[in-house]
């Protein structure tokens, strides 16, 4: 008897729920740009790709989420009949794989090879993280990215800046705009959209997904510096508590990871917005911290003073 291969469970599983048969090219294209753009991080300032079963191997027994997204887009194409055959040369030896008959990639990728050439920023940020996890294990230990001038604040006075949702909508950096407080949903029955009232958060990486993320992200991000956060859970439990004093009218939702989610197969509900992102987004590894206003008001940005987590690294 045959034994299948794993990437031949990818396909099948694919075939099983064909939920892409209904997406015009131009948008199949666009999925495939996302998924080339979640596979790949920074390594030793060299572009790295990420472990095919790094994911939820719970609902995905073959790959991870990102690499069975590539197996299903891939397979789509090949369903279509729009894959051709090409040599590609990795370091085992020349082999004949199918791919998709579009032009690779759709549009520019958010990856700033260049910058990290120049800089090295991302390269220092890992051995700083690494450092500190050798010497701290069991410290949770976060990365928040941003301008010089207000990385030297938090790292020096704790000072972080609990911004709202709908700010993220006008940012002009591509990998974090986005609509935070809406999630649209695209199924085979037509298009919805799940809304939120604006909220108050405060974002940031774990170190602990990875280091080819945490050296990618602070390129994509526009950022000069970094911070890495040793005592990241002492550090949330004073902000939460401060914000708390601040604002009688905040209510804290938690701190935890983003749901990466497919649009095409959600099923997400409005009090899952500030937790839900595109899985284009995915390559962040982004915890946040959120607070919802008991009734609808305007929001504006905090600005707090954390002392708790006074082990923190300022990377420039």
């Amino acid at each position: 008897m045959a034994i299948m291969t794993r990437n031949e469970a990818a396909y099948n599983r694919y075939r099983e729920n064909r939920y892409m048969r209904h997406l015009p090219d131009d948008k199949l294209a666009e999925r495939l740009d996302y998924c080339g753009n979640n596979s790949f991080g920074l390594k030793n300032g060299k572009a790295a790709m990420s472990n095919p079963i790094e994911g939820k191997p719970s609902d995905y027994p073959w790959f991870g989420f990102a690499w069975q997204k590539w197996a299903d887009v891939l397979e789509e194409y090949r369903l279509r009949g729009k894959t051709e055959c090409v040599e590609i040369t990795p370091p085992t030896g020349r082999v004949l794989i199918d791919a998709p008959m579009v032009e690779f990639p759709t549009k520019t990728p958010v990856i700033d090879w260049e910058k990290e050439s120049k800089t090295g920023l991302g390269q220092r940020i890992v051995d700083a993280v690494e450092s500190v996890q050798r010497k701290y294990p069991q410290a949770t230990v976060l990365v928040k990215y941003g301008q010089k001038q207000h990385m030297e604040q938090l790292a020096a006075n704790g000072t972080v800046r609990i911004g709202t949702a709908k700010s993220f909508e006008k940012d002009s950096n591509h990998a974090r705009q986005d609509y935070e407080t809406s999630f649209e949903m695209y199924h085979v029955n037509g298009r919805t959209v799940v809304q939120c009232n604006d909220y108050w958060l405060w974002c940031c990486t774990s170190a602990n997904e990875g280091p080819i993320w945490v050296a990618r992200c602070v390129h994509d991000f526009g950022a000069d510096a970094a911070v890495v956060i040793v005592d990241g859970s002492d550090f949330l439990f004073e902000m939460r508590n401060m914000m708390r004093q601040r604002n009688i009218y905040a209510h804290f939702q938690g701190f935890r990871g983003v749901d990466y989610s497919d649009p095409l197969l959600a099923n997400v509900q409005s009090k899952g917005v500030p937790f839900t992102k595109h899985f284009r987004y995915m390559y962040q590894r982004e915890l946040r911290a959120v607070w919802t206003p008991k009734f609808p008001i305007h929001l504006e940005p905090m600005f707090l003073n954390v002392k708790a987590g006074v082990r923190r690294y300022l990377i420039m």
